[in-house]
C-alpha cells in the first residue's frame, strides 16, 4: 500500500486563477497588470499561461520596492512643501 500524498509531485506552476488567489487580488486585476507589462512573468504551454512561485516572489519584491520608493518620494515632497510654507 502506497500513500498517494507521497506519490504526488509538488506544485511548480500556477495559472492566472491560482496566482490571483495566492496574491489576494481579482483575476481581472492580475490580467490588467500583465497586459500593461507590470505583472509577474508568465510562460505559455499550449494555449494556457503559467508562472512559478519564484517568478511571483520576484514580482512581489519589485512591487514592494516600487511602493517603498514612492513613499520616500512622497514624504520628501511633503517635507519640501512644508519647508516652503514655513518661509
Amino acid at each position: 500500500m502506497t500513500n498517494e500524498a507521497e506519490n504526488t509531485l509538488p506544485r511548480v506552476q500556477y495559472g492566472f486563477k491560482e496566482t490571483a488567489q495566492m496574491i489576494g487580488i481579482p483575476i481581472s486585476t492580475l490580467e490588467q497588470e500583465c497586459r500593461r507589462g507590470d505583472g509577474p512573468l508568465f510562460y505559455k504551454v499550449g494555449r494556457r499561461k503559467f508562472t512559478t512561485l519564484p517568478l511571483i516572489n520576484d514580482w512581489l519584491s519589485k512591487k514592494i520596492e516600487q511602493a517603498a520608493q514612492g513613499q520616500q518620494v512622497q514624504s520628501t515632497s511633503q517635507n519640501w512643501l512644508s519647508s516652503d510654507q514655513a518661509k
